[in-house]
């Protein structure tokens, strides 16, 4: 599960798609020059917001691969050439908060095309800032 964000048969990009592993889990690959474009609802409630993600980079013969994404908000930078740099699912996090805008907001993620391998994601919400939930986010799973 991608969170509320994504669902499968909503992305509709030739260098993306739905693979199943083996513990049954689907996650989004990213091919070279693979894009995720969606659109998601601010009405100015909560005063920041938080992108989670969960993703990995998958080795490639027996090597580190190298993912480089880059996270665009409503055409401005959020991360450039960001690589999460683990061959296991490793949780990341990105404010959003300087580039919201209320009303509709476009997140567009892609993989950059100086990748040499591909790059998964299982997991990717939009949530309120840490310090807007009382506290400290638990540990992920």
């Amino acid at each position: 599960m991608l969170g509320d964000l994504i669902e499968p048969g909503t992305v509709n990009h030739p260098r993306c798609r739905y693979e199943k592993e083996r513990d049954g889990r689907f996650h989004l690959t990213f091919y070279r020059d693979g894009v995720l474009s969606f659109t998601f609802a601010h009405e100015g409630g909560a005063k920041g917001l938080t992108l989670q993600i969960l993703s990995m980079t998958p080795p490639v013969a027996d090597k580190a691969g190298y993912s480089p994404v880059n996270i665009i908000l409503n055409r401005r930078e959020v991360a450039t050439r960001w690589d999460c740099g683990s061959s296991t699912y490793a949780a990341s996090s990105f404010t959003l908060t300087p580039r919201l805008v209320k009303g509709p907001n476009l997140l567009r993620l892609s993989l950059d095309p100086t990748a040499t391998s591909c790059w998964w994601l299982r997991s990717l919400k939009v949530e309120p800032d840490a310090s807007q939930k009382g506290g400290r986010r638990a540990p992920r799973k």
